[in-house]
């Protein structure tokens, strides 16, 4: 596969400590065409984050953070991260460590990191994590003129057609479509344990995202739902009293079993 340039425009962020592994990662990042900011240190990197969004308005797209950093642990770097940015300005965290083992690759996962690569940093694994980062940020620019709200579409079939010429054929979307697939059964998830515990953050955050990539991708119905979610979460997390969510939590695992089996059928 040939190496392809990352737009400049992105804004990136590397968070390592190690001076080998600073320039293994500096140049490997460089000849793919990004050119991050490079900070040592987790409280540094943390509010180089919140000053880049809260401040400059202008925020970090994709971080590679490594885990084991002297002054604070990566996990909880992602997790204040997540907690403490606006929805709208949240990067794609990539991990960075040398432990391979599942349970951790899942702990990185549920503390709000989008990837993992696995140290030393190979240029094959790079490249299919960015792969799943710009199916990521596609699906945030959406596409325009669809009135998704009340909708119950289960998915809009000229909101695919345009996915898959803007994306330059099906297999080329059969990708996206993937990473949606893999992403909306961990969000709702998220969902369904955060009404559990009353984390009404992370239901909201969970459903403004899965909210967002699915009226983009055409999963009109779905959308609408998690709108309705989002808003009750959002009121729980705010007011003085909770209001019930099980039967919004019920009818979107509904509407995204449907969206699933018309999505597998799409791309089997």
């Amino acid at each position: 596969m040939d190496i392809e340039k990352i737009s400049l425009e992105i804004r990136s962020l590397l968070v390592e400590d190690n001076l080998v592994n600073q320039r293994v990662a500096m140049m490997m990042l460089q000849k793919i065409g990004l050119h991050p900011d490079l900070v040592g240190e987790g409280y540094q990197a943390l509010r180089l984050v919140k000053e880049k969004a809260l401040i400059e308005k202008n925020p970090y797209t994709i971080i590679f953070l490594d885990i084991f950093l002297p002054d604070i642990d990566g996990l909880e770097i992602s997790r204040l991260i997540r907690a403490e940015l606006p929805v709208k300005d949240q990067p794609f965290i990539v991990a960075l460590t040398a432990d391979e083992s599942p349970e951790n690759r899942q702990r990185y996962l549920e503390g709000g990191m989008d990837a993992i690569l696995i140290k030393p940093l190979k240029m094959p694994e790079l490249l299919e994590v960015l792969k799943v980062f710009q199916g990521k940020r596609l699906m945030k620019q959406g596409v325009e003129g669809t009135d998704w709200r009340n909708s119950h579409e289960v998915l809009n079939k000229s909101t695919f057609l345009k996915w898959q010429e803007m994306l330059g054929g099906k297999e080329n979307f059969r990708n996206v479509v993937n990473i949606y697939i893999r992403d909306a059964c961990f969000l709702l998830e998220g969902i369904e344990k955060g009404a559990v515990e009353e984390n009404w953050k992370l239901v909201h955050r969970n459903a403004h995202t899965l909210k967002s990539t699915s009226a983009n991708l055409g999963a009109l119905g779905l959308a609408s739902v998690l709108e309705e979610l989002e808003l009750v979460a959002y009121e729980n997390l705010t007011g003085d009293f909770s209001r019930p969510v099980a039967e919004l939590i019920h009818q979107a695992r509904d509407w995204l079993n449907k969206v699933l089996e018309e999505l597998q059928d799409y791309v089997r």
